[in-house]
């Protein structure tokens, strides 16, 4: 063989060897994390909840995480949290995970579906707003209306990117997850509130009503002296 195509042929053999080792390395790349993901699942059917919320948190923070894994990652660190009684940290994790992901509107739109699944209620401590119970004091406030702004805003933010995307099934989805969030609260007798706008630059105040959900009951449209109804 002529010597000047050796190293050629030495550089062509290790190509093809990286090339088919390829697959591999990232099939255990993506086994390595779905191990990790199984063992703080483990972890938390034991009722471990402390150390597969470690687990879960780590995971959900990871910067390159797909964004389905990452949103499902921090949901089940939610959930271990407030078994562990510590609903009061539930707001300021999901908001750390949600910076790092908030580029990847799969993620957007399962975290959306977080805020409307929480506890929409707390007490406000020295200013500061904690989530779920509370001992020693405190004034009680509702949190659903700002939550389901925060849902709002969340997706209102994915929309760009979801019109990118080529999985229209996905992305139909997508827009009737936005749909559900917009009509809660506002469905059936009391449709009258979609007339309400809701500013997506900014959230609402704390409900101070005492009941936890704002749209308690059935409140009818409201009407004028004459009876006519305000648009």
């Amino acid at each position: 063989m002529n010597k000047k195509l050796i190293p050629l042929a030495c550089a062509g053999f290790l190509l093809t060897l990286a090339v088919l080792a390829l697959p591999e390395f990232f099939k255990g790349q993506v086994r390595g994390a779905d191990e990790s993901s199984e063992k703080y699942q483990k972890l938390f059917n034991q009722g471990n909840y402390k150390e597969a919320f470690e687990g879960f948190k780590k995971l959900a923070l990871e910067p390159n995480a797909e964004g389905k894994n990452a949103a499902t990652n921090m949901n089940m660190a939610l959930q271990s949290l407030r078994n562990l009684g510590r609903n009061n940290e539930v707001d300021a994790f999901r908001d750390s995970v949600i910076k790092v992901h908030e580029s990847k509107w799969r993620f957007m739109q399962m975290t959306a579906a977080s805020f409307l699944e929480s506890e929409h209620f707390g007490f406000v401590v020295a200013g500061k707003f904690e989530r779920g119970y509370h001992r020693g004091g405190g004034k009680q406030v509702s949190s659903y209306a700002r939550d389901r702004a925060q849902a709002m805003q969340l997706l209102y933010k994915a929309l760009l990117e979801v019109r990118k995307d080529k999985d229209l099934q996905a992305a139909s989805l997508f827009y009737l997850d936005f749909a559900d969030i917009i009509l809660r609260g506002s469905a059936g007798h009391e449709s009258w509130r979609l007339q309400v706008l809701t500013d997506f630059s900014t959230l609402p105040e704390y409900d101070e009503s005492p009941y936890w959900h704002p749209y308690h009951g059935v409140t009818p449209a409201p009407v004028d002296e004459t009876g006519k109804p305000v648009l």
